[in-house]
Parts: structure tokens; sequence; C-alpha cells
């Protein structure tokens, strides 16, 4: 290839390796804060219930997702009820705003990764020494292989 064509294949080549490196730390990362965010919530809720008294069952219940009865509910105050329902409510939308930050970071990343590699792919080829035999009269050029 000519030169300016190698020149213009380093520059798809090395960003473009930069961008897949970016997009795999990227992409650990968000599992990784996805994890710690998801942790924070429960013992935040956890934290916010067993101020307001409510049994440690409940509490459990109410982390891991799981309807309360409303038998476990009779002997509460209102005031626990409350905290119960803010509880609840809380772990819903929480998770389910974790799961959607998750997905549209990790989406993010798997997409930038794959652009990135596609460039790189390009690039490669552009640098890419390539075996060729010349004509010494015409100058046409085939490949070697």
């Amino acid at each position: 290839m000519s030169a300016g064509v190698v020149v213009i294949g380093y520059i798809f080549l090395i960003p473009s390796l930069i961008g897949v490196l970016v997009a795999a730390g990227l992409f650990f990362a968000t599992g990784s804060a996805t994890k710690d965010t998801a942790k924070k919530l429960k013992d935040e809720v956890a934290a916010e219930l067993a101020n307001a008294e409510v049994p440690q069952g409940i509490i459990t219940k109410i982390t891991d997702l799981k309807e309360v009865a409303s038998a476990d509910l009779s002997p509460l105050t209102e005031k626990q009820k409350d905290a119960v329902r803010s509880g609840q409510a809380k772990m819903a939308g929480g998770t389910i705003g974790v799961g959607i930050g998750a997905g549209l970071a990790g989406g993010t990343s798997l997409c930038v990764g794959f652009l990135s590699l596609v460039g790189a792919l390009l690039g490669w080829l552009l640098v890419m020494k390539k075996r060729v035999l010349k004509c010494n009269q015409c100058g046409a050029v085939v490949p070697a292989s």
C-alpha cells in the first residue's frame, strides 16, 4: 500500500484498539458498579426499616423483593406499615433503576467495543503488508498468494 494509505490505517488502528480496551474496562466496571449499587440500596432500605422497628423477618422479605403477607403486617403500627410500604416501593423502584442503568451502560460499552473492533480491523487491513507481484513492463500488480 502507499504511504498515505498506511498512515490512514494507523489513524484507524491505534484509536480503535484503545477504544476496544476502554469499552472492555467499562463493561466490567458496569457490572461491579451495579452490584455495589444494589447492595447499597438493600442496606439503606434495611436500615430505614430497622429504625422504624420493623421485625427482621419482614425486613428480609422486603430486601429480597418477596411479597409480605397481610397477616405479617397486622400486628404492626401505622408508622411501621408506612415504613414497610415505603421500603417496598424504594426496593422495587431502585431495583428497576439499577437494572435499566446497567443495561444502558453495558449495552453502550458493547456497541462502542464492537464499532472499535470494526475500526481496528479496517486499520489492520490498511496497515498489513501484502506480498504482490508487479510487472516490470506494464506495472500491473497481482496478489502473490
